[in-house]
């Protein structure tokens, strides 16, 4: 195995004092060396944080400056190498200064030798070594009761000196370290409804030498409360008295508020589960046993719990067609899970229901379970077969109207076209006198569209367009347009059906009368003319 090369500064502004170094480095047997050597304050400062070194020779006296300023400085910047003071001046306060400021050994330059300096050597990177390993497992050890939220605690009875752990100073909403620890400072925090409780425990295990061991509450100092568990040992003197004490302290906020939140839903999930409308059972996979039931399957069953728990669907014979199950059952092995599976159930009484089945496998405590939600849909599907039987009817009544429709449209097209061919004007009024419906021969004598004829008094819109004058009865009468210079005569024909008033009215007919009327008065005039004309004739044969 390759050895491996320890890398040594020394930082020295004198330049015999390097080349004795080299030369004590280079005739030691316990390792090989790598020598960096540099003078002056600031520069030795430089390379020391650079921390490219595993351990360091400083000289006290470096032109005027002092090292242990400079042990100091490096220090506090982070630098962990060992560092060993080198000086020509044997003072003890000076060696005490160095030793308080960091440094690992210090060395009279005028008693050193290359057996003194490895073994010096050889003793402070062992020391590092051990130091840094202890460091790391305090880390881990902090690092562990950081994420476990675990701290711990040691209290000298006899002196009443107590020490936390920086995880105890966060559970308890401290700055870690922020002061000396005490069981009084850990009293003032503690909730004051528990402090009985604690005082109690504490005095348990002093002195009855009782389990300590038990959950508490503490008011950190910024308002919030926390659940802490405690647990603790205590270690006796021969004599019986009580000289020490270690103990843990858990934050279980968390972990309590979450089992808090599980019972909680356990809670609701067994009120949901009893107070379900739809049946839910669980049964064990391995041997398909109900192990519970809920109300409603008990209601809709007819069954007793102690009737159902313990035994198997095939044991009631609660399936009506087994092929039901072996389809679920391939369902489940395919997919897990089986959603609105529509099957039949045979209930206690015999009788035969039909549900929507819905299941899923689950594990609790290592064991497959399967939980089953049926709901019955019997009445709803009954209803459903008469919703769809009224809908055939419907169907059926409905062609037969629109048969009967299209008959009704086809003899009201075919009374449209006969009286648009009719010459005579003619209208239909409801009994209030409104137009319902009026020829093609009334449309073009108002002009008017048959949107705003509809709905229109007939005997004003008569009056409007100066076809009558004076009062208008039910009867036949002869009227004169004095605009067109023509005779017309009016026939109303009123109409009543006792079983539906809302189809009584009056029909109108209006018929064009003035070429009748010219050729009657010319008739007159022919008979007038003839008779005055046979009156002279008999009077000239007198």
């Amino acid at each position: 195995m390759e050895e491996r090369v320890i890398k040594v500064l020394l930082i020295d502004d004198d330049e015999d004092d390097y080349v004795i170094t080299r030369e004590f480095l280079a005739a030691s047997r316990w390792g090989s060396f790598e020598l960096e050597w540099v003078s002056g304050f600031e520069v030795g400062r430089e390379t020391m944080l650079r921390k490219s070194h595993d351990i360091c020779l400083l000289d006290y006296n470096l032109r005027g400056r002092n090292g242990i300023e400079l042990i100091k400085e490096a220090k506090g910047a982070g630098c962990q190498a060992p560092i060993i003071v080198l000086t020509g001046i044997n003072n003890r306060e000076i060696d005490l200064e160095a030793m308080q400021s960091g440094a690992v050994d210090f060395l009279l330059k005028g008693e050193l030798t290359a057996a003194l300096l490895e073994r010096s050597m050889r003793y402070a990177l062992q020391r590092n070594r051990t130091e840094e390993a202890l460091r790391k497992s305090a880390e881990g050890l902090a690092k562990a009761q950081m994420i476990a939220h675990v701290g711990n605690w040691e209290w000298n009875i006899l002196t009443n000196e107590m020490t936390w752990s920086d995880e105890i100073y966060r559970i308890f909403g401290l700055y870690p370290q922020a002061f000396p620890a005490s069981y009084e400072a850990f009293l003032r925090i503690v909730h004051p409804d528990d402090r009985s409780l604690v005082n109690l425990k504490i005095n348990q295990a002093l002195y009855d030498r009782q389990a300590y061991s038990f959950e508490h509450r503490l008011i950190i100092p910024s308002g919030g409360e926390r659940i802490v568990h405690q647990q603790g040992e205590v270690t006796f003197a021969e004599d019986g008295r009580p000289v020490w004490m270690v103990g843990t302290v858990q934050d279980i906020t968390e972990r309590r508020g979450s089992e808090d939140a599980l019972r909680l839903m356990e809670e609701k999930y067994s009120k949901a589960f009893h107070s379900s409308p739809d049946w839910v059972v669980m049964t064990r996979v391995a041997d398909g046993r109900y192990i519970e039931v809920n109300d409603a399957f008990l209601g809709i069953t007819g069954y007793r719990r102690e009737d159902v728990i313990g035994k198997t669907s095939i044991e009631l014979g609660i399936w009506f067609d087994p092929r039901d199950r072996v389809r679920m059952l391939k369902l489940l092995d395919e997919y897990g899970k089986v959603r609105n599976l529509e099957t039949r159930f045979r209930i206690r009484s015999g009788e035969t229901r039909t549900m929507l089945w819905s299941a899923e496998v689950i594990e609790f405590n290592g064991e497959a379970y399967l939980i089953a939600v049926s709901r019955d849909v019997t009445e709803q599907r009954q209803l459903e077969k008469e919703l769809l039987d009224s809908q055939k009817e419907l169907i059926k009544k409905h062609h037969e109207l629109t048969l009967l429709f299209n008959q009704v449209e086809t003899v009201k097209k075919e009374w449209e076209m006969t009286m648009d061919h009719v010459g005579d004007m003619v209208i239909l009024a409801d009994s209030e006198g409104k137009i319902k419906r009026c020829n093609r021969a009334f449309q073009d004598f108002v002009r008017l569209p048959y949107s705003e004829i509809l709905g229109a008094d007939w005997v004003e819109l008569l009056h409007q367009y100066d076809l009558i004058t004076g009062m208008i009865y039910l009867q036949s009468m002869e009227l004169y347009h004095e605009p067109s210079d023509r005779w017309y005569v009016l026939n109303p024909y009123p109409f009543q059906d006792e079983k539906m008033q809302e189809l009584s009215g009056t029909v109108i007919t209006i018929h064009d009368t003035t070429e009748l009327k010219q050729v009657s008065a010319q008739l007159e005039q022919a008979v007038r003319e003839l008779e005055a004309s046979g009156c002279n004739t008999f009077a000239g044969r007198k």
